[in-house]
């Protein structure tokens, strides 16, 4: 660290300071060649007016080729992470007598006509028109009826079991 000594700013050293901020020296070496610290070239040059440190050409360059690059790179890694993420495969929904609820139990009727206690388990499959629900009396504090109540809470692979076996 230098020892503080009052340094006079004359025209001569201001323009010494334009023209090395011009040719993009760091403030240090500006500094150094005023044979100041680093941070009073610093505050000098905001007073007068300089703002940032100019950069030569080559570096600004540079710069734009790395940023450039490092766009590149980051759309290919997004690029390879959509091609990745594959959707899972649409499910086929079952049709209404593979649901679990007999239909004897089962009272369909539409998304208007549900009512609190009754069964919201969806009767369709793919596309149809008619939007059903199942109906049926449910459990206490449940939305499904017993069957489909156990059918939404299996795991797949023993939801394909139960449907298997209620065919």
């Amino acid at each position: 660290m230098r020892a503080e000594q009052e340094f006079d700013w004359t025209d001569d050293a201001i323009a010494e300071l334009h023209r090395l901020h011009a040719t993009g020296a760091s403030y240090s070496a500006i500094g150094d060649a005023l044979g100041i610290s680093r941070n009073a070239a610093i505050g000098k040059a905001r007073r007068v007016g300089l703002t940032g440190q100019r950069l030569s050409a080559e570096v600004v360059e540079a710069k734009r080729r790395k940023r450039a690059s490092n766009k590149d790179a980051q759309r290919r890694r997004a690029m390879t992470n959509i091609e990745q993420l594959a959707l899972p495969p649409r499910p086929v929904p079952m049709p209404p007598e593979c649901l679990g609820a007999p239909l004897e139990q089962s009272k369909p009727c539409t998304l208007l006509d549900l009512k609190p206690h009754v069964c919201r388990w969806p009767l369709w499959s793919g596309d149809d028109d008619a939007r059903l629900f199942c109906g049926a009396v449910t459990l206490a504090e449940h939305s499904y009826c017993a069957a489909h109540k156990a059918i939404a809470t299996a795991r797949p692979y023993q939801r394909q079991e139960t449907v298997a076996a209620q065919a």
